[in-house]
């Protein structure tokens, strides 16, 4: 789930919002949340967005998912390299 919402604030001026779900080591998952910048500094989501976008870059190598091998050939090897160290 990742999303870019704006948000009603009691003081001030409404903000963007960009939300996100990580998958922790254990397993569980945690909502995260940042906040992007105002409405007065992206006054249009399109504008939001590419802000955004490098951050979600970075959450992307934050989330201990990205450390995992994703193919099974990534596997093997490291279980190769383990067995024959």
């Amino acid at each position: 789930m990742v999303v870019l919402q704006r948000e009603r604030r009691n003081n001030g001026p409404d903000v963007w919002v960009f939300r996100w779900r990580e998958l922790n080591p254990n397993g569980q998952k945690t909502n995260r949340k940042i906040v992007v910048g105002t409405v007065e500094q992206y006054p249009v989501q399109a504008a939001a967005q590419k802000a955004v976008d490098a951050l979600r870059i970075h959450v992307n190598k934050e989330t201990p998912r990205a450390a995992l091998p994703k193919t099974v050939v990534s596997i093997v090897r490291i279980i190769w390299v383990l067995v024959t160290c």
